[in-house]
């Protein structure tokens, strides 16, 4: 026997209720299933990057340190124990001296009279392992310490991203014959003809002095030796535009 038709009809509402609501609850479900699948792809970062530190910084980010050291620039005045030079950009210099100040300058020196422990740089060509030089510069300990002017040094605790840490590749050049041009190491021997010389690689070259090369060295001097329009290195600590300096290297006049 069929339904009646108001049978039916309630039937067919009860059915078209229950599909409305199944279909309302998968909606939800794949809503809701969607929602965590965005936030935990928020939540992990990939593989091999790390996570940023507070202040917007990577985690562990080192500040730069200390004050500006020293200044470079030719002396435009001279007072007392103070100094006035035309630094970085003409901006004028004030270089206090104290009675614990040392003085350097430039003398033309021999290969024999070169210390054994001192770092040279030199000019010339290199042939196997004889590097015929030019002009060799025997520097001065204030000279290596001091930072270049306006470049202050790092702070401790340089930060480095997290996660897995990149391999470093460090590439060496292998010079060619008689194609050096510069050499730059610590000298462990010297004679009459000859330097001998270990590389910061630790390899050894011979240096010898090409016709008419000459050699270069810091030697003791004072403040009488500095004079108005003498090019100095002022090497201490630095506030603003003074300088106290522990140590002042007269330069030799550019050519």
């Amino acid at each position: 026997m069929k339904p009646s038709f108001s049978k039916r009809i309630l039937i067919g509402g009860v059915a078209l209720a229950l599909g409305v609501g199944a279909v309302a609850s998968l909606a939800s479900l794949g809503v809701a299933h969607g929602a965590g699948r965005v936030v935990a792809a928020q939540a992990t970062p990939a593989a091999g990057q790390g996570k940023h530190g507070k202040g917007g910084g990577p985690q562990g980010g080192g500040q730069r340190g200390g004050a500006m050291h020293g200044a470079v620039g030719s002396v435009t005045a001279i007072s007392g124990n103070t100094i006035t030079l035309a630094g970085k950009n003409s901006v004028s210099v004030t270089v206090t001296v104290s009675s614990t100040t040392t003085f350097s300058k430039q003398a033309t020196v021999a290969l024999a009279d070169v210390p054994v422990g001192k770092q040279i740089q030199a000019v010339g060509t290199l042939d196997g392992s004889t590097f015929t030089a030019t002009r060799i510069h025997v520097m001065d300990k204030a000279a290596q310490d001091t930072p270049r002017q306006g470049q202050p040094k790092r702070g401790a605790g340089q930060g480095q991203r997290g996660g897995a840490a990149k391999p470093t590749t460090t590439a060496t050049a292998t010079p060619k014959a008689k194609d050096a041009g510069h050499l730059m190491g610590t000298v462990t021997a010297a004679s009459a003809d000859s330097l001998t010389v270990t590389k910061a690689d630790g390899s050894t070259v011979t240096v010898k002095l090409a016709s008419g090369g000459s050699v270069h060295q810091q030697v003791s001097a004072s403040l009488a030796d500095v004079t108005v329009g003498t090019t100095i290195r002022a090497a201490g600590q630095r506030s603003g535009t003074s300088v106290a300096a522990q140590h002042i290297a007269i330069l030799p006049a550019a050519k």
